[in-house]
């Protein structure tokens, strides 16, 4: 049995809705989100080494939150040198659809605005774990734990 025409074209409607949407969001640019971050500048890192794939969301209230991992297994969260921040294209926040990270281009850029990793990219990074006492940092929480990065070592 063929659907009713109405219920076809509502679909069509909603498709061509977020089309539009899609086209005139992207030229708009990106929004920058804020994150977790050291609270000064500092020369000191830790070396410990901590490699995997780069995941992460952006939040509702204007902040992103990185991990390692997927969405499901999520493993370490991320907290950045001092000056760190994330940026994406505005289409994901603006759907409401967090899953859209992966097509938005969301990244963390260091302080002076040089993009240091995007999503999906595996990265290696010299830093080391936030103590005990740390439950959640900007952006994330809920994680098993916390890593604070020193330096991108790499980003491939």
């Amino acid at each position: 049995m063929a659907r009713p025409p109405l219920r076809r074209s509502t679909t069509t409607v909603a498709l061509i809705a977020v089309l539009i949407s899609v086209v005139v969001w992207a030229p708009i640019g990106t929004v920058r989100y804020r994150v977790a971050t050291a609270p000064f500048p500092s020369d000191v890192i830790l070396l410990a080494r901590l490699e995997g794939v780069l995941a992460g969301q952006v939040n509702i209230d204007g902040t992103a939150c990185f991990w390692l991992g997927d969405q499901q297994h999520r493993g370490m969260a991320l907290s950045w040198p001092w000056g760190y921040s994330a940026r994406a294209s505005p289409v994901a926040p603006a759907l409401g659809w967090t899953p859209l990270a992966s097509i938005s281009g969301l990244a963390v850029y260091d302080e002076t605005g040089r993009r240091v990793a995007r999503i999906g990219q595996r990265v290696a990074m010299a830093g080391g774990l936030e103590p005990e006492g740390v439950r959640s940092i900007v952006g994330c929480s809920g994680f098993p734990g916390y890593w604070g990065v020193g330096k991108v070592v790499s980003a491939a």
